[in-house]
């Protein structure tokens, strides 16, 4: 299945992962970014 995102979406990825990676070198807890409800909703569809 491939996932097609907008040029917004795939730079909120990718600040996203960089923030969870500074986190985990920080020592922080590391978290996902806040999720939309229609988000959450599309990867439990897609199995994540």
């Amino acid at each position: 299945m491939e996932i097609t995102l907008t040029q917004k979406e795939h730079e909120y990825l990718l600040q996203a992962v960089a923030k969870m990676e500074q986190d985990k070198k920080d020592g922080k807890e590391v978290k996902a970014p806040p999720m939309s409800y229609e988000t959450q909703v599309a990867l439990k569809i897609v199995g994540l």
